[in-house]
């Protein structure tokens, strides 16, 4: 991890609805340690919101913001809490790249909890015309093994509150 002995970037990756903007705000407050969101700085860098962004020029387009956003998250001084686009687990220089330069935390979820999070999709243009959880199935299957291979740290989240999520996050970070 880059930064002096004792700075992180706690890179949180999952599904959407796994919960990482939740869990960074409360790891942020918790450790005074600067909140980035990805889609804030998505919508700095292209004047659009994530979903206005998608529907307007499709996933491939917002894919290559995000890689651009997640290539400045890294670049930023430690230590700072980051929720990280899941499209950013897909590529493999990327995956690396998130790897070597933070403690990269997987939320990870069962389908049932993000759907229930998700809802009907329809605040989500990636899900127009789709079936919620058969989308999310199909998402899961394809980057389990990813998250899987990328994560330092796997925290179950289903059930927790996102205090209980960050203390697991932060006893993971002082056991190493």
């Amino acid at each position: 991890m880059s930064g002096p002995p004792g700075l992180v970037r706690l890179l949180l990756v999952g599904m959407m609805g796994s919960g990482k903007t939740t869990v960074g705000l409360a790891l942020s407050a918790r450790t005074g340690w600067p909140y980035v969101d990805n889609d804030a700085m998505v919508a700095e860098l292209s004047g659009a919101a994530t979903p206005d962004l998608q529907a307007q020029q499709g996933g491939d387009a917002l894919h290559v913001l995000e890689a651009v956003v997640v290539d400045r998250i890294l670049a930023m001084d430690p230590p700072l809490v980051a929720g990280i686009p899941g499209s950013a687990i897909v590529t493999d220089p990327l995956r690396e790249h998130l790897r070597a330069s933070g403690r990269v935390v997987w939320l990870r979820a069962r389908i049932e909890t993000l759907a229930a999070r998700i809802g009907d999709g329809s605040s989500r243009p990636f899900f127009a015309g789709q079936d919620v959880s058969a989308t999310l199935t199909r998402l899961y299957e394809g980057r389990e093994p990813l998250y899987a291979a990328s994560a330092h740290q796997v925290v179950d989240v289903d059930g927790l509150e996102p205090e209980a999520i960050a203390d697991l996050i932060l006893g993971g970070l002082a056991t190493g």
